[in-house]
């Protein structure tokens, strides 16, 4: 079987393969919850290293020891 027709073979079994509004909802529904969930573990994450992020990521180029802070007072 050529490629092309292949291709169209794939494309009829997928125009027969329609979705119901209710199968959208429940779709939907999964994305959503999938979602949810990721923002609720990286939140905990995020609270458990607080201290981390906002001392070296954050503020980071505030701290002598920075490395963008130490090349940028030896370019001035």
């Amino acid at each position: 079987m050529a490629l092309d027709q292949e291709t169209i073979d794939s494309h009829t079994q997928d125009k027969d393969k329609e979705m119901s509004f209710f199968d959208h909802l429940d779709a939907l529904r999964k994305h959503l919850i999938r979602s949810g969930l990721a923002i609720v573990v990286f939140s905990i994450v995020g609270f458990v290293y607080i201290d981390y992020i906002f001392h070296n990521i954050v503020l980071g180029p505030l701290n002598n020891d920075f490395y963008t802070y130490r090349k940028l007072c030896e370019f001035s």
